[in-house]
Parts: C-alpha cells; sequence; structure tokens
C-alpha cells in the first residue's frame, strides 16, 4: 500500500506534467517548505508572444518515478532553553535570579567563554539518550556512543552510524545569549531502502535537565534538513526545512516523502555549482557583517570567528555585550543574498503519535520512515520550441501585422511564413490564423523583429 505524501503533486507514476514559465520568473512549483515568486504572464498578441520568448521560456517537468534508495536528510536538535540548570544549582542560582554572563568573568574569575560554556546546556551526554540507524529491518548502527574530533574546523561527535556536528548561535533573549544545537550527518554509504514500513531511525531525548522548580513546559525542537540545505541559525534565509516539536513523554513515528528539484542556473535564481556549500556561504556572509566594524579582540564564543591577531586590545564586557546584541539581531533578519543550490531535495513530514513513554523516564522520542518508494522529481528545462495554440490570436491584427512583413510563398490554398500558416477566408479579403496548434522556432520568433 502506497501513503500518499504530504505536499505531493497528483501525478501518476511515470507521467510527465510540463508547466511554462519564463526563465526570470518563478524558480519553483509553490509548495510546502518552498516560497512563492511573481510569475510573468505572456500578452496576448504576437508582439506579446515575441517578448515572451526573448524571456528565455523554460519549462517544469514533474514526474513521479520509483526509486530503491533515498539519502538521508540531516536531524538537528535543539533545546528549547539554553541554561544549563544543574551548573546552576551548582551555585545556587536559579533562571530568574541568575545575573548577566558580561558580569559573571568579574565574580567567578572565568573569562567570558568559560562562562558561557560552563552555564549554557551544551552536554551531548545529556541530551542524546538513545540513538539507532537501521539499514536493514534487524541491522541497526549506533549513534550515540562516540568520541570528539574536528572536521573543517567543527567540532563534531563520531559514531558507527555518522556524526553529530555542534552549532552555537548568539541569541538576542535576555536569559541567556547563547544556544547550541546538534545536527545528526548519517554515514552517507549505508542505504537507506525504499519503501521502508519499519522504523529506520530511532532517537531518544532526554528531558531531565530541561526541568527546573518542576516546571515541565521544556521542548525540543526538531528540525530535518536537507544535505544542500543544512540547518543555520539564521531566520531570515530561505530554508525548505521542516521543524517538529517533541515534549516530555511524547513519541511520534514521522513518516517522510522525498521530492527532488533540479533547476537550471540560467533560469532560476540557483547555483549550479556542486561544490558550492549554501551553509558555509550565509555563514561567511554573517562574520563579515557583523566584524565588520569590531575594534577589540573578541572570544571564539561561535564559529567562524574571523583571525584577531592584529586586535591589541580585549573587548571590555560593554563592547562584548553590543557584540553579542548585534549578532544576535542579524541572526534574526539578516539575508545576505546567497543562492540557494540548483539540484536540491525537500523532505516532507507526516507525523503520527504513538503510545507516550513512560513518565519516571523523563524521554521523549521520534522514530523516522520512508513509506512510499515513489519520489517527485521536478525538473527545469530551457524550451527550443513553444507549442501555441493559435485560436486565441484569430483577427489578431499585431500579429498579422508582424507576419506581413515576411515573405510568403503559396502552398495549396495556404500562404506560409516560416512555419506559420495563414488561411485565406473564402469570402473576405483579411486572413485570420488557424484554430490547429502548432510549432513557433526560436527561429522563427527571431525573424518577427
Amino acid at each position: 500500500m502506497n501513503i500518499a505524501p504530504s505536499g505531493m503533486e497528483k501525478v501518476e507514476p511515470g507521467v510527465t506534467r510540463n508547466i511554462l514559465k519564463p526563465q526570470n520568473g518563478s524558480d519553483i512549483v509553490p509548495g510546502q517548505g518552498e516560497s512563492k515568486t511573481k510569475q510573468h504572464v505572456m500578452k496576448p498578441g504576437g508582439k506579446g508572444l515575441v517578448e515572451y520568448y526573448n524571456n528565455n521560456p523554460t519549462i517544469l517537468n514533474l514526474r513521479i518515478e520509483s526509486r530503491a534508495s533515498v539519502t538521508f536528510p540531516e536531524i538537528t536538535v535543539c533545546p528549547s532553553d539554553s541554561l544549563n540548570y544543574t551548573a546552576l544549582e551548582l551555585h545556587n542560582l536559579t533562571k530568574e535570579t541568575v545575573p548577566s554572563p558580561f558580569l559573571f568573568p568579574n565574580e567567578l574569575n572565568m573569562t567570558l567563554l568559560e562562562v558561557l560554556n560552563f552555564y549554557t546546556f551544551n552536554d551531548f551526554a545529556k541530551i542524546v539518550d538513545r540513538c539507532l540507524l537501521f539499514s536493514e529491518p534487524n541491522v541497526a548502527r549506533d549513534c550515540v556512543q562516540g568520541f570528539w574530533t574536528w572536521i573543517n574546523g567543527t567540532q563534531v561527535f563520531t559514531t558507527a552510524a555518522g556524526y553529530w556536528r555542534e552549532t552555537r548561535f548568539l541569541t538576542t533573549t535576555e536569559t541567556w545569549p547563547l544556544k547550541v544545537c546538534y545536527t545528526f550527518h548519517a554515514d552517507t554509504t549505508l542505504p537507506i531502502k525504499l519503501p521502508t514500513l519499519f522504523s529506520i531511525f530511532e532517537l531518544r531525548l532526554n528531558f531531565h535537565d530541561l526541568e527546573h522548580n518542576y516546571d515541565t513546559s521544556g521542548y525540543y525542537e526538531i528540525r530535518i534538513d536537507s544535505l544542500e540545505e543544512p540547518f543555520t541559525g539564521m531566520k531570515n534565509v530561505t530554508s525548505s526545512g521542516q521543524t517538529f516539536f517533541l515534549t516530555e513523554g511524547s513519541s511520534y513515528m514521522l513518516s517522510l516523502s522525498v521530492k527532488n528539484y533540479n533547476f537550471l542556473p540560467s533560469g532560476s535564481q540557483c547555483n549550479g555549482d556542486e561544490n558550492y556549500d549554501y551553509q558555509k556561504c550565509l555563514e561567511t556572509a554573517l562574520t563579515e557583517k557583523v566584524f565588520k566594524n569590531l575594534t577589540c579582540s573578541m572570544p571564539s564564543v561561535v564559529p567562524n570567528i574571523p583571525d584577531q591577531t592584529n586586535t591589541q586590545d580585549q573587548c571590555t564586557p560593554l563592547e562584548e555585550f553590543i557584540f553579542f546584541y548585534h549578532y544576535g539581531v542579524a541572526l534574526q533578519s539578516y539575508d545576505p543574498g546567497c543562492l540557494r543550490k540548483c539540484k536540491r531535495t525537500v523532505y516532507n513530514v507526516i507525523p503520527f503519535q504513538e503510545a507516550a513513554l513512560p513518565a519516571e523516564e523523563h524521554l521523549g522520542g521520534i522514530k523516522l520512515n520512508f513509506p512510499a518508494a515513489e519520489l517527485e522529481i521536478v525538473e527545469e528545462q530551457g524550451l527550443t520550441s513553444l507549442p501555441v495554440s493559435l485560436r486565441r490570436w484569430r483577427d489578431d491584427r499585431a500579429l498579422l501585422g508582424i507576419l506581413s512583413s515576411q515573405p510568403l510563398r503559396r502552398l495549396g490554398n495556404s500562404t506560409v511564413v516560416d512555419q506559420v500558416t495563414i488561411l485565406q477566408c473564402p469570402n473576405s479579403t483579411s486572413a485570420f490564423i488557424s484554430h490547429m496548434s502548432f510549432e513557433m522556432t526560436k527561429k522563427s520568433v527571431s525573424s518577427f523583429r
């Protein structure tokens, strides 16, 4: 039995659906997790046809294909609260009484970086309780036991099933300015076969350190992103990632469906370089913006901080506070305009609630599967010819005026201009365009200029 994925076009397997659009029009078929842009409309008449074709129109082919395997998405886990309440209790502090982190260094003889690392909820072992990735129903690899290392300047936790990438970003919240999330990147050599009615990924998260003063309102934000557009803390950039919220005691099966996009760089606003790193473009632009006017040395609180060896003076607490604030504002509102990759994947999610977990365990969990073997493919192609029905241009004098300037030749009872046929009216001196459909090639349209 096939489950119809959410947000998927109704196209029968093996059937192609075509959508015409100019290359400078929308780069997508609007759907879940995608933005909408203004479409260009072809004006009536021959002149409008020429203008439309000069915009280099493209065609979107929508089809459903059966696949034997699929690329596993990236799974990001972010706690709702940034504070480490276990660390606060060691100093008899609460969320309400914790002082500003910029005052901590003087009170506890610690640097700002040490304060943020100590009081921020960033202990991976206290967040992920269990993690398994299944390549077969009874063949699982563990993704919670491993060791810390570095990959391309980023701290990662390596496991048998892949690695967890740490993401740090600053916030404008008055409670605590640093937040840490963890993203699981599965080993790409592990095959994820389709369909998978069984669970291929199991994740259990610990809520014990999210609770304080009998407050059980804590939750985890779970993001499901593609490898082409991984998780980023920037809120104002375009993303096709799906967000899910997990509360204590709850358990869900998340059924995923897949849509692949393949756009043209010359038509849609996208980057066709397969080695292009969308996330790196965003982070580099953000770093350049927030460090542009910084004149003092800043601790390495977040990744991608540029070399500050030429900066002599350490930032004062006030300068650090101002920097954190501007960094947090930029995360919420800045869009550097980085192009998305032309080839990208979108994962749609349908959640199914399962039996609740025992309350005394302080856990919550998700499972993932791909119940359908079909993928929706959206592919953009440039038009070499334009199918048009001439019925709409009957008695269109603008088009006839264009055609009348071209050399004519006789073919039976018809007059032919390149590939456009004008039939003579038996009882009229005027001509009208046939009801039949025809192919107008780019060469033909160019000759109308």
